[in-house]
């Protein structure tokens, strides 16, 4: 074969072997927060914003992880909140979204991590024996699949409830939630159930994963308000100290069982956990 035959070979090769680019958010706001504020998720199809939102809940939301399956945070001296807003294209699937957000971490905290096993706790859901109170979806639209208490708190701007919680947005498919100091109120619009434990498992610090025997499959209209974690929050002077609970709120078994009609029950097995080994806390810059 001559040479001139072998250059436009050669060139084909090069070509192939170029790297995929990998994926991003089209635009991603970056911040610290100065002072205590309250915590909270939105997702619409071209958009995701995590307001107030603690690093290791940020990382938890990427890597679809749960808070008992997380490790190095302390050792490390994870500290601080962050309002993130990031925009993607119309159509970018949940698996994208995650990997968008990876991406985001190791650009904009230079996170690193590795995998590992471990011996832990865990729970297992069942339907109390009155029966489930999870109302399924209907197909007429996210107004008339959201509870009345979304509806009305949609209609209501950005005011806030007898409790403090401001509205959420309906997305069909999604669930969307707020944490207060102490409390959290979580909707669920057309939403199966296995997104519902996977947030409970991620942001509501239980120490181990949920194994679903409730053979309930299909998509619900749901809120939930639950006794929330005791956030630790940065002062403007830069000290950290614990947020103050609320009493008033029911833990998340109880939760569960007097509102939606399930059960939780602690149970053992091996754990996959996030093995955290370097991160900065001081984000790169917004472009």
């Amino acid at each position: 074969m001559s040479r001139l035959t072998l250059l436009p070979l050669l060139a084909i090769s090069i070509s192939l072997a170029q790297p995929t680019p990998p994926l991003q958010f089209e635009v991603a706001s970056v911040r610290m927060t100065e002072r205590a504020c309250p915590m909270g998720r939105n997702v619409t199809p071209t958009q995701i914003t995590l307001t107030c939102t603690p690093l290791g809940a940020v990382i938890i939301e990427a890597f679809e992880v749960a808070q008992y399956q997380t490790a190095g945070f302390d050792k490390l001296g994870i500290t601080g909140s962050y309002n993130i807003a990031a925009t993607m294209p119309e159509g970018t699937t949940e698996a994208q979204r995650h990997v968008m957000m990876k991406n985001l971490l190791a650009d904009r905290f230079a996170m690193k991590s590795h995998r590992e096993t471990r011996d832990g706790a865990a729970y297992e859901l069942t339907v109390e024996k009155s029966g489930h109170k999870l109302r399924e979806a209907t197909p007429d639209g996210p107004e008339s699949n959201m509870p009345a208490t979304a509806a009305a708190s949609n209609s209501a701007g950005n005011k806030r409830d007898a409790d403090g919680f401001p509205s959420l947005t309906a997305i069909p498919g999604q669930i969307n939630y707020t944490f207060l100091p102490g409390k959290a109120r979580v909707l669920g619009n057309a939403a199966p159930l296995s997104k519902l434990l996977d947030l409970i498992e991620g942001v509501a610090f239980l120490n181990g994963p949920i194994t679903d025997h409730t053979g309930l499959t299909g998509n619900y209209d749901f809120r939930l308000d639950f006794l929330g974690p005791e956030f630790q929050m940065v002062i403007p002077d830069g000290t950290v100290r614990p947020s103050t609970a609320t009493d008033f709120f029911p833990p998340i078994p109880s939760a569960l069982s007097k509102q939606l009609g399930l059960h939780l029950e602690r149970k053992k097995l091996p754990v996959d956990v996030l093995m955290l080994d370097s991160i900065s806390l001081k984000p790169k810059e917004n472009e």
